[in-house]
């Protein structure tokens, strides 16, 4: 049975749909609601991930997604706790840890772990980023 926050943020899905709109983006609900959701509905989660207003607890559930679209989307995101860029700059996938590189809101000591990081690629990302800062 779905409860009323799930069926809200379904509709609003629906909407976004039909209209071009991006009212999903900015729907605020409680953790609980969100992972009621991630559970009966596992293949929304890109679009869960793409919300703007997701609680902390929520974006920590979502960087074990299986699923690297997921994951990148969270590297991403510029407000991210802590503990979620952390995660994200160990992901197995060179893709998400490049992204998260990038991130112009990454805090310094996890973008210093990126500079030592085993892809070429990342560490030429995180430098990047990590000199653009001393300028």
């Amino acid at each position: 049975m779905m409860n009323h926050d799930e069926n809200i943020f379904l509709n609003l899905l629906k909407e976004d749909e039909s209209d071009n709109g991006i009212r999903s983006l900015s729907y605020q609900a409680s953790h609980e609601t969100w992972n009621l959701i991630i559970s009966n509905h596992p293949e929304l989660q890109v679009e869960i991930a793409q919300n703007r207003l997701l609680p902390d607890e929520t974006i920590m559930l979502l960087t074990a997604s299986n699923s690297i679209t997921v994951r990148t989307i969270l590297a991403e995101k510029r407000k991210l706790p802590y503990e979620a860029f952390l995660k994200l700059a160990k992901d197995e996938s060179e893709s998400v840890r490049m992204t998260v590189a990038s991130n112009k809101k990454i805090p310094d000591s996890i973008l210093t772990l990126l500079c030592e990081d085993g892809c070429d690629e990342v560490v030429r990302i995180a430098k990047t980023n990590f000199y653009s800062r001393s300028k």
